[in-house]
C-alpha cells in the first residue's frame, strides 16, 4: 500500500484482513476507497454485501438495516456483473441474497416477539381493579324471594 496507494485490489485485501478481524468500520473504509480508485470494482461491492450480511453489529445501524443494506449491495454486484456480460451460473450471490433475505425475516418476527412479550409485561404489571360486590340490602329490608 506504501508502495502502490491507488492499487485497489489491495485496499480489498486489507478490507478482507480487517472484515477477518471483525473491525468492520476499517473494512468499510478499505471498500469504499478501492470504490473510490475503481468504482466498477465488482468485488469489493460484493465484499460489502458479505461485510453487512457477516457483521455481529455496525455501529448505528439495527439488524434489518444491515441485512436490507447486504442485499442492495448484492443486487448492485449483479447489476456490475451483468453489465460487464459476466455470468453468474457459479456465483454465490443469489444464496447471500436468500440469506440476508431470511436474516430480514428472522429479525422482523424478533422484533414481533419482543413486542407481544412487553404487551403481556404491561398487563401482568397493571393494577388489579376489583370487581365491585353488590351492596347487601340495606338493614330492616325484605329479603327477595328465591327461586326453587
Amino acid at each position: 500500500m506504501q508502495l502502490q496507494p491507488a492499487f485497489s485490489k489491495a485496499h480489498l485485501n486489507l478490507g478482507n484482513a480487517f472484515r477477518g478481524l471483525k473491525d468492520y468500520e476499517r473494512a468499510q473504509a478499505e471498500y469504499s476507497k478501492a470504490l473510490q480508485l475503481f468504482p466498477n470494482y465488482a468485488d469489493a461491492v460484493f465484499n460489502l454485501g458479505i461485510l453487512y450480511l457477516d457483521a455481529d453489529k455496525i455501529p448505528n445501524m439495527d439488524n434489518t438495516a444491515k441485512f436490507n443494506t447486504a442485499v442492495n449491495y448484492f443486487q448492485r454486484y449483479k447489476q456490475m456483473m451483468a453489465s460487464a456480460g459476466q455470468s453468474l451460473s457459479r456465483d454465490p450471490v443469489e444464496q447471500y441474497v436468500a440469506e440476508a433475505q431470511e436474516g430480514i425475516k428472522k429479525e422482523q418476527r424478533r422484533i414481533e416477539r419482543q413486542k407481544n412479550l412487553e404487551q403481556r409485561d404491561k398487563q401482568r404489571a397493571a393494577p388489579k381493579t376489583p370487581v365491585p360486590m353488590a351492596a347487601p340490602p340495606p338493614p330492616g329490608s325484605a329479603a327477595p324471594p328465591s327461586k326453587p
